[in-house]
């Protein structure tokens, strides 16, 4: 009897143990197809059992905030106010914001400003919550609307997945998306990349769980506008990006002719609205200068970008009569109104680009005089800045003899008050406006650091290069004395 009891024990441990390697296999595997980069390690997120992953929340980092309830941006009360209409934006890097150095360059913030002064004369208070995660696709908007977000009374849902949702197609493998969606299928075809990303695609289930947010909200009264990031691909299935990635090249190509006809679809069998963006970013693609303005990379948006997807979505809701029922709102703003109101984003404009230049490659122009500007300590990589010594008056360091040709330099301000100019200066002692570095709008925030622009310089045999330095916060960084670099 004894030994039957030790051997049922054996028996009960054996199948536990079994069970429970069975289950952590199965939820390893659901683990990684949530959640295949491991974003659940970054400092900025935790583990989160049904998610893979989310925001920390309370925290602030790199200027974004994270709210106490997780979310991107200022803090806001869960159960929401009388006469508010609550739109929640859900999407990945691209609704976050990634690309901009603050989460008030984001686009969900954009959208909530052009509300605030945007003159859309609505009688509720319209209330727009960033709820974007980086690395999160549909799979995440499905759950998290299904699952999370009815408790915060959402009146309006703005969907912009698709491009992680093409990331996981190409990253897991045609047994792992099988498994995963429980579809048996010939293990040995194991469609790494490219291979099969029409069926990957599908397996990753884009459609369904687009389809599932769009039945959830419907069933409870919410709005939904569907949203298609915008590419660096052309109408021409060329892509216009910073590399030579030829398969990521071919993964975005497939992403333009396949995302916006899906979400096209589905606003028009569900009955909601799709804002493609991609017509006004098209325009953007028409030179390297135009590009720059619009992508921060070969994915996000700069703060001009988001503010073109901002204000495409403001007027696509400012055009859709349930909306305009629900709040209240009155005449929309044409482009050209919104645009006068926001000189902080349409004035502004990229630098040509970033990273400390390499100090064996300073220019030699014949000593440097400083009047009125005092140098910083250096920092870890060598470099300091000149800023005015008076702030009443501008300081100037002059170059010496100009040599001829394209050259980098490092100027950074703050406020509109700053300013940075590079002066070709003659010998009759006239001078030649190069570069001018001044901000049109006040914004609050710093150039970036390492910044660098690049200055045309003539030829002129007795001439002086001269930078002239106006405001408190007005700074040219240099490496050593060196000022000038050659562009490359």
């Amino acid at each position: 009897m004894k030994k039957s009891k030790k051997y049922l024990a054996l028996l009960v441990v054996l199948v536990l143990a079994g069970a429970g390697g069975a289950f952590y296999k199965y939820y390893s595997e659901r683990l990684h197809f949530l959640d295949h980069h491991g974003f659940r390690h970054e400092p900025t997120t935790e583990y989160d059992l049904s998610l893979g992953f989310r925001l920390k929340k309370g925290v602030s980092m790199n200027g974004f905030r994270h709210n106490a309830l997780g979310f991107i941006g200022p803090e806001f009360q869960k159960r929401k106010p009388e006469g508010t209409f609550r739109i929640f934006c859900l999407g990945g890097s691209t609704t976050l914001g990634a690309g901009v150095e603050t989460d008030v360059h984001a686009y969900p913030a954009i959208l909530q400003t052009m509300f605030d002064k945007g003159g859309s004369g609505a009688s509720k208070r319209i209330e727009v919550i960033n709820a974007g995660v980086f690395g999160y696709r549909s799979l995440h908007t499905s759950l998290l609307v299904s699952r999370l977000l009815d408790d915060y009374q959402p009146d309006m849902f703005i969907v912009m997945d698709g491009l992680n949702d093409l990331d996981a197609a190409k990253a897991l493998t045609l047994p792992q998306l099988r498994k995963a969606v429980g579809k048996p299928g010939n293990d040995n075809l194991e469609g790494y990349g490219l291979q099969s990303i029409e069926e990957k695609f599908e397996l990753v289930g884009y459609r369904d769980n687009i389809r599932k947010v769009i039945d959830h909200a419907k069933a409870r009264g919410i709005q939904v506008v569907l949203v298609s990031d915008p590419m660096r691909i052309g109408e021409d299935g060329k892509a216009r990006l910073s590399g030579d990635n030829t398969e990521f090249a071919a993964l975005l190509a497939f992403g333009r002719a396949v995302l916006p006809e899906t979400n096209a679809s589905l606003a028009h069998t569900g009955d909601v609205s799709f804002v493609n963006a991609q017509a006004t970013f098209d325009a953007m693609l028409a030179s390297p200068e135009t590009i720059r303005r619009a992508w921060a990379d070969d994915l996000h948006l700069t703060r001009y970008g988001y503010y073109l997807l901002a204000r495409d979505v403001y007027l696509r809701l400012m055009d859709m009569p349930a909306f305009v029922e629900a709040v209240g709102a009155g005449s929309p703003s044409v482009p050209d109104e919104l645009d006068a109101r926001f000189p902080e984003f349409v004035l502004w404009k990229p630098s040509d680009g970033m990273g400390w230049a390499k100090g064996q490659d300073a220019i030699e122009y014949g000593g440097t005089t400083v009047v009125n500007a005092r140098d910083s300590r250096p920092n870890g990589d060598g470099w300091s800045c000149f800023t005015p010594a008076d702030p009443a008056l501008p300081g100037e360091i002059e170059l010496g003899n100009a040599v001829a040709g394209r050259f980098r330099v490092y100027p950074r301000i703050q406020s509109i008050r700053d300013g940075v100019g590079v002066y070709q200066v003659f010998p009759d002692g006239d001078r030649k406006l190069l570069f001018e570095q001044k901000k049109l709008a006040e914004d609050g925030l710093w150039t970036p650091e390492t910044a660098w622009y690049d200055v045309d310089v003539p030829q002129c045999g007795q001439c002086r290069i001269v930078v002239r330095l106006t405001g408190e916060n007005a700074q040219l960084w240099h490496k050593a004395g060196a000022v000038l670099f050659p562009a490359r």
